[in-house]
């Protein structure tokens, strides 16, 4: 197991090494779905929002 722990190491290194530019990076997908009660309980907003960003929100009763 030693070994494969020092494989692990050098791989990430090696890779660490590529990465010029950490800004093109994306990570996730960046899509998010939340549900808010509304009048009571009785109905919900559904908020979808995209790269901390909100698209739509659609109103569920």
């Amino acid at each position: 197991m030693k070994k494969l722990q020092g494989m692990k190491n050098g791989f990430s290194s090696l890779e660490n090494k590529k990465l010029k530019n950490l800004q093109i990076i994306q990570g996730g997908g960046g899509t998010a779905i939340n549900y808010v009660a509304t009048n009571n309980g009785d109905c919900y907003d559904k908020e979808t929002w995209r790269d901390h960003k909100l698209e739509s929100t659609l109103e569920v009763c």
